[in-house]
């Protein structure tokens, strides 16, 4: 019994042709065989990733008034 799943990789049109993107499992086999760079494996695996907040604590330490307090981080 195969569970059914929803495919991260959506057709795309560009200037009214119809590009289909390989399955994932075909872009992770062409990736790990050395055919692509995996740049499509990587947005159809973490583009949704793009969409989440960044969490207050993690802002806080990508300021820059708090990079430079830091120690070790900044300049001192």
């Amino acid at each position: 019994m195969t569970p059914t799943f929803r495919s991260l990789i959506f057709p795309c049109a560009v200037s009214g042709v119809n590009l289909v993107l390989p399955p994932l499992e075909d872009q992770i086999a062409d990736f790990l065989d050395g055919r692509t760079h995996g740049e499509s494996l990587l947005h159809a695996l973490y583009d949704h990733v793009l969409d989440e907040p960044i969490p207050e604590p993690m802002r806080g330490l990508l300021s820059s008034e708090q990079a430079n307090e830091a120690p070790g981080l900044g300049r001192n």
